[in-house]
């Protein structure tokens, strides 16, 4: 009979060392398709925010959110208009998912301005923008992603976005040079970082401020 002879260490350490290199060639390979399946997930999460915001705002006569509620946006919109905890954390915050126990993860915050206003006086309707992620600098190598800690717990003054923010290469993919961004007109748009916060030119002053 045949003797089967084992691998020396050696053999499987050379093994291993080929299975290694393999699962990181496969990594950068599928790396870009699944940062844009992430990017595919964020988008609709910020259209159904948005279908949702919609509704809303059809049962209170065009008037968005306030500073002063006692209830947070994403708690509003959570309890009638959008109701899957999951549409509000994007699949770029590393934090853990809604376990069922609140408060869950809030990864978008809405732009300040327009917050205590009402629809009908918007000047810039269609382009200003309503939300998008709350992202923040990290200062690791990689720009590795960082969202602002916000829960469903945290009052309204929470998920806000300053107007418009500040800082160099925050977005949420592709090098954290883009970010995906929710338009007052339902529109989901991917933008370049530079261009989200700009407001120097009149295109940028209106993308910021409803009532110009």
């Amino acid at each position: 009979m045949k003797k089967i002879r084992a691998f020396t260490l050696i053999e499987l350490l050379v093994v291993i060392s080929i299975i290694a290199i393999l699962a990181g060639l496969a990594l950068k390979a599928f790396g870009p398709v699944i940062e844009k399946g992430r990017a595919t997930t964020d988008r609709n999460n910020l259209a159904s925010i948005g279908k949702g915001i919609r509704i809303y705002l059809n049962d209170t006569d065009d008037s968005m959110f306030s500073l002063t509620d006692t209830v947070a946006w994403p708690a509003v919109l959570q309890k009638k208009y959008v109701t899957d905890w999951k549409s509000f954390q994007s699949p770029f915050d590393k934090r853990l998912p809604f376990s069922g126990t609140p408060p869950a993860p809030i990864s978008y915050a809405m732009n300040k301005a327009v917050l205590d206003t009402v629809l009908t006086k918007w000047d810039n309707s269609g382009s200003t923008v309503i939300m998008a992620a709350s992202n923040v600098d990290t200062a690791i190598p990689g720009k590795t992603v960082k969202f602002i800690v916000v829960t469903s717990a945290d009052g309204p003054t929470k998920p806000v976005i300053n107007t418009p923010p500040t800082g160099v290469d925050l977005g949420s993919h592709q090098g954290r040079q883009s970010i995906n961004v929710l338009f007052s007109d339902g529109h989901v748009e991917q933008m370049d970082w530079a261009k989200y916060i700009d407001n120097s030119t009149a295109i940028g002053k209106q993308r910021w401020s409803p009532m110009n």
